[in-house]
């Protein structure tokens, strides 16, 4: 290029539950919110250096005043820097330590000015294919001659230097001479937007692929290929080459290549994407289709990979059965990729390696797959946890050779999906209902991570096929926004207050409550009775038994699991494990560790629908129960009597779980 340039507490709670065995109805993932990066320009601008995104920037706005303009206007882009434009300049507006060297300040000055220019050109360009639509793509650029006068611990400027660009402009758009622009003298570029934007909005309701594949289908049915154009060697009149001719409005404009991808482009860039979708200009040599020769197409990446998308030989070859949208391929040279039978054969140019690198211009091991159908559940487990579920329809695609992994607040390594256990649910279908198998990844959620996004990757074979960026939160708005749901409705907002107070009391990503927005009455933990064992009694008794243990006291801890835990002290560890095992906790053998200078035993797993109940701790001869709600009470009363701070938020947090606890009974 030229230059120029991240308690147990007595009422010990954390976070992990869910309730009884409810699956809560699928709901498509094309119809949840779904975070996305609009494909909007400024891609080429990110491998530039940041002094040159500087001139970008500045370019980027020059272009757009000129495409908004209603009259006549300067085609010479002219920049000023801010440190030479003032009355004193001194050595610091210089980056010099003094003024002693005149040498030193001449080169100071240069270098405000050392911008790679062809290089941020091209980025522009590259990047906004609608505002250079009058661009003639050449260029002359240069620094203005300047003097100053130096007086030790200032300059003063006599002529201040500036940075000008000279740009080319296109037959149909010059004004009354070769350096000005005017945009009206161009019949149709009023038009070019709402066209565009009417073809964007007739998708904006379909899959990230269908939005590909229709602004294909529909530029082809604009525009044909403007042979006539293509054999012209100096053409002054660049309409066929830019995507004016394609949106205009007029069906007798046609386009060459250029064309046909920057108007690909541009719908592209006027779109919001489900997924992260980008689309760029590339630029080579084309062997087949339309000739030999020089060829412009577009790189798309989706679902983190890249693919070819030939907009110009879609149009003349589809019917054919070479429909060049989505391309993946094996490089058989650098930089080269052969298609149909060596019919296609595509070489990026060194222009097109200069702005974009091989994490882009590698494309795909394989042609992009079109739909993997997924959809999303939540079930509310027996076990300890929130269990978002991933479905795959079994009935509707065949997943053999698919896996499927998340990464983010959850963690799965890949799995074979056509491996994994089925469920079924009953989903809406033509305004009834159906049952629908489906392969089903359960992913566990804590109460606190609602808010937290994972993602699922999904591959076949070594090929990444989708990817779906999701949240707990995500899922249960969609519950609530769809009426069809509505016996779920209660349940998933007293779900979200619970997660939202175990985001508080945790001090979890506050930024962003579960919670937001959700009216729910709620109920408070119920004043009753506290079925906890007696110190007194229980010691009593131990000690009639000549137990080698004393009972100490008791915790409910959420942490990982909903778990109960009783504390015994001991002289002798042996005979104390010996009697302990004796015992059973909830009809099974306890879980006995050792905590310090204590043994705990313990009952894990208790379900949001089981708190309210009695939990038994018996041997033979006698039972102690032990309750999880009321345990909840002393334990939010205590705060709240107390008014401490120790554990701000508990008292809200057992308030939002027994609320929880009531919808899921």
């Amino acid at each position: 290029m030229n230059k120029l340039g991240r308690i147990i507490i007595s009422a010990g709670l954390s976070l992990m539950l869910a309730a009884g065995s409810i699956p809560i109805q699928p709901v498509s993932l094309t119809t949840e919110v779904s975070a996305y990066t609009p494909s909007t320009g400024n891609l080429a601008r990110a491998g530039l250096t940041a002094k040159d995104q500087e001139l970008y920037d500045k370019l980027v706005l020059f272009a757009q005043g000129i495409i908004s303009a209603n009259s006549e206007i300067s085609s010479r882009f002219t920049y000023l820097a801010p440190q030479l434009d003032k009355e004193q300049i001194t050595a610091a507006d210089l980056g010099l330590s003094d003024l002693s060297d005149n040498n030193a300040i001449s080169d100071a000055i240069s270098s405000i000015y050392d911008y790679d220019v062809a290089n941020v050109v091209a980025a522009v360009v590259a990047d906004n294919p609608y505002s250079f639509l009058w661009y003639g793509k050449s260029f002359s650029c240069g620094i203005s001659q300047g003097g100053y006068a130096n007086y030790n611990t200032y300059i003063t400027m006599s002529q201040t230097p500036s940075l000008y660009i000279d740009f080319a402009v296109s037959q149909s758009y010059k004004g009354n001479n070769e350096q000005t622009v005017d945009v009206s003298r161009r019949s149709g570029v009023s038009s070019v937007v709402t066209n565009a934007q009417a073809i964007v909005e007739k998708y904006a309701g379909v899959s990230d692929y269908e939005k590909l594949a229709g602004y294909v289908n529909e530029i082809c049915d604009l525009v044909e290929y403007d042979t006539n154009a293509s054999q012209i060697q100096n053409p002054t009149d660049l309409d066929p080459w830019n995507l004016v001719s394609v949106f205009d409005g007029d069906s007798d404009t046609n386009v060459v290549c250029e064309g046909y991808s920057k108007a690909f482009k541009y719908l592209c860039d006027l779109s919001s994407f489900s997924g992260t979708v980008n689309c760029y200009l590339v630029t080579g040599e084309l062997s087949g289709g339309t000739g030999s020769g020089p060829h412009m197409w577009n790189v798309v990446t989706i679902d983190s990979n890249n693919y070819l998308v030939d907009v110009t030989n879609h149009d003349g070859n589809a019917d054919n059965g070479c429909p060049f949208l989505l391309k993946g391929g094996t490089p058989v040279a650098a930089g080269q990729y052969n298609f149909y039978n060596n019919g296609f054969i595509f070489v990026y140019d060194n222009d097109t390696k200069g702005l974009w690198d091989s994490s882009i211009l590698t494309l795909a091991a394989a042609d992009y797959i079109t739909d993997v159908p997924t959809s999303m559940s939540l079930s509310i487990l027996d076990g300890s946890t929130l269990g978002v579920n991933i479905l795959f329809d079994k009935t509707d695609f065949d997943y053999t050779g698919y896996t499927a992994e998340l990464s983010g607040a959850v963690t799965v390594a890949a799995k074979d999906i056509s491996a994994l256990g089925t469920a079924t649910y009953t989903v809406s279908s033509g305004g009834g209902t159906v049952q629908k198998t489906y392969y089903r990844l359960t992913v566990p959620v804590a109460a606190k991570e609602m808010r937290d996004t994972f993602t699922v990757t999904i591959k076949s074979g070594s090929t990444t096929v989708k990817t779906i960026n999701k949240t707990v939160y995500d899922y249960a708005k969609a519950v609530l926004a769809n009426a069809g749901y509505s016996g779920s409705h209660d349940k998933i907002k007293a779900m979200l207050m619970y997660g939202g107070a175990a985001q508080t009391f945790f001090n979890h990503n506050t930024s962003k409550l579960a919670s937001e927005g959700i009216s729910f009455s709620g109920e408070s933990v119920p004043d009753n009775d506290a079925f906890v064992p007696a110190s007194a009694e229980f010691n009593t008794y131990l000690s009639n038994n000549s137990a080698p243990v004393s009972y100490a006291y008791m915790t409910l801890t959420l942490v990982d699991t909903t778990t109960i835990s009783l504390y015994f002290t001991y002289t002798d560890k042996n005979k104390a494990e010996t009697y302990l095992n004796e015992w059973t906790f909830g009809g099974n053998a306890p879980v006995i560790e050792e905590v310090g200078d204590k043994l705990a035993v313990r009952y894990t797993g208790i379900p949001v629908s089981g708190l309210a109940n009695n939990i038994a701790f018996s041997n033979a001869s006698h039972t102690f129960n032990v309750n999880p709600v009321q345990y909840m009470y002393l334990a939010a009363v205590k705060n709240r009597t107390a008014n401490t701070t120790t554990y701000p938020g508990l008292a809200e947090l057992c308030d939002a779980l027994y609320a929880f606890y009531r919808t899921a009974v």
